[in-house]
């Protein structure tokens, strides 16, 4: 199943991030399993084409229901033999933001389709997957950062190794905390605890640009930091 974008987009040479609201409920993969081994059942995935659709890559690895704990827990509290009969509401809606990185696929000033694709083996199903609020745009002018009242991070620009502080708003429960660079390689990948004042690394990097996301509750809060060594 699949549904391609009417029309084609140019790749930023900022990068670009894309950025929308979904839910996910596709049959898991074994634990432990990993996109494209055989244990990794169905999927959804996000490709792109650079000549109208003959030939398709990935922009980014597939992912099923355990991307979001609840949407796994969801699925497998209604299975009717090897299909799950749960079916996917509005509440369950969670924000992704990702950015497709520059490589050998796809370069600055290219023109690309965009397709989104849910895979599923003929073992078993769920109710699939549904996407809203579907936005795509440059990496660097585009994306909208949060107040400084909610979340504080400082020094900042720093050498790399911000701290960061939480709101009230997050009430010391744990969130999300990924970043990425202006290739939108995501460089790390933690969850800690809002109440507690966490110190991000990124000592080990390059001067430039960075975004950090948090996730948290189903929302995704968006930073830049300017690492300067």
């Amino acid at each position: 199943f699949s549904s391609v974008l009417r029309h084609p987009v140019v790749f930023d040479q900022s990068g670009m991030i894309i950025t929308f609201r979904e839910v996910v409920l596709v049959e898991p993969g074994a634990e432990g399993s990993v996109f494209g081994f055989s244990d990794f059942y169905d999927y959804v995935i996000i490709d792109a084409s650079k000549d109208y659709g003959k030939t398709w890559f990935s922009l980014a690895d597939g992912y099923d229901s355990r991307f979001i704990p609840s949407w796994e827990t969801a699925y497998n509290s209604m299975i009717d033999g090897q299909n799950s009969a749960f079916q996917g509401t509005e509440s369950m809606m969670v924000e992704h933001a990702f950015y497709p990185r520059i490589s050998d696929k796809i370069s600055a000033r290219d023109s690309i389709l965009i397709r989104f694709k849910l895979f599923s083996d003929p073992y078993a199903n769920g109710w699939g997957w549904a996407i809203e609020d579907l936005k795509i745009t440059p990496l660097v002018d585009k994306i909208e950062e949060t107040p400084l009242d909610e979340i504080k991070l400082f020094p900042n620009p720093g050498n790399g190794r911000p701290k960061m502080i939480f709101g009230s708003a997050y009430n010391g429960e744990p969130v999300r905390i990924r970043v990425f660079n202006l290739y939108g390689s995501c460089i790390s990948d933690e969850v800690v605890t809002s109440g507690d004042q966490t110190i991000i690394d990124l000592s080990g990097n390059p001067s430039g640009i960075y975004l950090i996301l948090v996730y948290h509750k189903g929302k995704v809060e968006a930073i830049k930091y300017n690492l300067v060594k």
